[in-house]
């Protein structure tokens, strides 16, 4: 029985002329038995106030001529503390999609413990039993996000048992990470320009992020060192293009990766005149003189001409002269 239950030793004795019952009590099996004050009948209720076991037995008696005593066999009395939990099941599990998520207890105290998972939607709601949610650890589902808390109860039918709940576990099912934001697809700017990719990814428990990059579209990719972050500042001292992309990872159960489109970062040099203007030009009144240059590098190269009358002088623009010549 548990502390406080009801334990009753009897015997049913036949013969004699007057009967006597002394029971007695031992702390050992078979050990040396004393008597027990005012247990004078065929029955006995044994004190369940602390957990320990003790053993009975009860010496029958007859004062009168010729009466023999007879003692009964021992009977073991085993007082068990009510049930309690010792380990409590795990407060937050933030899992994936398909992930695994228990709650568990261990639990000591009683004689025939029994188990009844509960669940609910809200911390401190209205919990519902669990259909065959009867051992000490529960797996929980995790086929959609969402948060569930559970708790367990556990109870013992043996005399004086009291039930007893554990704290609630919170299990946070998250969907599997996700790019919301893919990295803008090209960037094309100069050397020492600013180029930074990035992306804004949702779901999954704790994001880790590696940027990759490749000479080709769709070639072999390698991991940056030290690009580990939502954003990466693309290098631009040197021209050319790369290609980059993220790999999303995380670590939690049931958790996939995910990768980023490919984003093209292309640097080109900076603007440079590889054919000046004629030095000279020398034209009479009405004539035709044409100034122009070729340049390369740059994005998006914008004109404007300008004069002067006076060699390295103050020069200024000129309306709507905004082209290559």
């Amino acid at each position: 029985v548990c502390e406080g239950g009801t334990a009753t030793v009897s015997v049913t004795a036949t013969g004699g002329v007057s009967l006597s019952y002394q029971w007695q009590s031992s702390t050992t099996s078979g050990g040396s038995f004393s008597n027990i004050a005012s247990a004078n009948s065929a029955s006995y209720s044994a004190p369940t106030t602390s957990a320990g076991t003790t053993y009975y037995r009860v010496v029958i008696t007859d004062s009168a001529s010729g009466c023999n005593s007879v003692t009964s066999n021992e009977a073991e009395v085993i007082v068990n503390a009510d049930p309690s939990i010792t380990a409590q099941p795990t407060a937050t599990q933030t899992v994936c999609e398909g992930g695994t998520a228990t709650v568990s207890v261990t639990a000591t105290g009683g004689v025939s413990l029994s188990y009844q998972w509960q669940s609910s939607t809200t911390s401190g709601g209205s919990f519902s039993n669990i259909a065959s949610a009867n051992s000490a650890s529960y797996s929980a589902p995790t086929t959609s996000a969402g948060t569930t808390y559970y708790r367990l109860v556990i109870t013992d039918s043996t005399s004086g048992c009291n039930s007893v709940t554990s704290n609630e576990a919170e299990v946070i099912v998250n969907a599997d990470p996700s790019i919301t934001a893919q990295p803008t697809a090209t960037q094309t700017v100069c050397e020492g320009g600013t180029a930074t990719v990035s992306v804004t990814a949702t779901g999954g428990v704790s994001l880790s992020y590696q940027w990759q990059s490749s000479t080709t579209s769709g070639g072999s990719f390698s991991n940056i060192a030290s690009a580990n972050s939502a954003s990466y500042s693309a290098p631009t001292t040197s021209a050319g293009t790369t290609y980059y992309r993220v790999v999303i990872t995380d670590s939690a159960s049931g958790c996939n990766s995910v990768t980023s489109n490919e984003a093209e970062v292309i640097v080109n040099a900076d603007p440079s005149i590889t054919a000046q203007p004629t030095a000279t030009q020398t034209v009479c009144e009405g004539g035709t003189a044409t100034v122009s240059v070729t340049a390369t590098g740059g994005v998006s190269l914008s004109y404007q001409w300008q004069s002067s009358t006076t060699s390295g002088g103050s020069f200024s623009n000129i309306a709507s002269a905004n082209s290559a010549s």
